[in-house]
């Protein structure tokens, strides 16, 4: 049995295939996969998945982020849903990144246009 035989890292080489698939096709390459970590969450008060930015930290001191989907939803959701959370907390990177976020846990109005162009 090799390492990718196990369900771990099998999970989080689908976490990290959804990130870089959307981040090539819709942001053009440019969020930063080595600036965030991915991963699946249970947390109850969560719906679908959460962008915490500056969540960790690296070795070397610098902020990490955390992109978390609901792991509830790998069997209430299609994978059609399950890439439209991951795409929605994409956003909230973009935005985090270009520093036009708004407030933790809202949707300004440069989400909302972002996301409509995105079509959704």
């Amino acid at each position: 049995m090799t390492p990718m035989d196990t369900p771990t890292p099998q999970q989080a080489a689908c976490l990290q295939s959804m990130f870089d698939h959307f981040n090539g096709e819709l942001f053009n390459g440019t969020l930063d996969r080595h600036s965030v970590i991915l991963c699946w969450t249970h947390a109850h008060q969560v719906k679908a998945g959460y962008y915490y930015p500056n969540r960790w930290t690296d070795d070397g001191g610098n902020a990490l982020a955390e992109l978390s989907i609901n792991a509830r939803c790998m069997r209430e959701r299609t994978v059609t849903e399950l890439s439209s959370y991951m795409v929605h907390e994409m956003i909230h990177m973009e935005q985090h990144t270009a520093g036009t976020a708004g407030r933790p846990g809202y949707h300004n109005a440069g989400f909302i246009e972002r996301a409509q162009r995105l079509g959704f």
